[in-house]
């Protein structure tokens, strides 16, 4: 099993990652789409959206590690390289649940949808979507998909928190967002 996580101002293990995650639980990400600064690097992204998600990949997840101690979350992971829905499906694998995300609920940057539109997409990200897609069951197409499957370098942490303390959670936390839900089952759905 992992080692537990630690929040700065509390010496006692807060969280299992990838364990713990209990159905009517509640999911929360923070803004998603870091790639923009790559794009950036290459001359592929309008400024004003490399220099927001520039200044999101800096930010430490410090405060949201602090408020998981507070509102007694089940699970927490940090969302890298398999993208939203490969690090949601390790949870839920490893936890014997499944989960809903609401796609309009998800933070995405402005100007991150234009790129995808325009093919911007990395070959990671795009072996991320193949091999969740017979995990997840979706009303929404495939391109909307690839905004929950793109890699990131440093997308925040994903975590659940029980119902009672999610609005405390989501409060303390500036730019994280209720997503979702985990459940009874197995599998990932995404609706609009």
């Amino acid at each position: 099993a992992p080692p537990p996580a630690r929040a700065a101002d509390n010496p006692k293990p807060v969280v299992r990652a990838l364990e713990a995650r209990r159905p009517h639980d509640c999911l929360g990400q923070p803004a998603v789409e870091r790639r923009a600064a790559g794009l950036h690097l290459r001359g592929k992204c309008p400024p004003e959206l490399a220099t927001k998600a520039i200044e999101s990949m800096a930010t430490l997840n410090d405060v949201a590690g602090n408020a998981l101690a507070r509102s007694s979350a089940h699970a927490a992971t940090d969302v890298t390289g398999f993208g939203l829905l490969g690090h949601l499906r390790e949870m839920c694998l490893a936890s014997g649940v499944s989960a809903t995300i609401a796609l309009h609920r998800v933070p995405v940057f402005d100007g991150v949808r234009e790129l995808l539109d325009e093919g911007m997409w990395a070959g990671g990200s795009a072996r991320n979507l193949k091999s969740i897609l017979e995990f997840v069951e979706s009303e929404i197409d495939e391109d909307d998909l690839k905004l929950l499957a793109d890699a990131q370098t440093s997308g925040g942490l994903l975590v659940a928190v029980p119902p009672e303390s999610a609005g405390e959670y989501f409060q303390s936390v500036p730019g994280s967002a209720l997503i979702g839900r985990v459940e009874s089952g197995t599998g990932i759905t995404v609706t609009a």
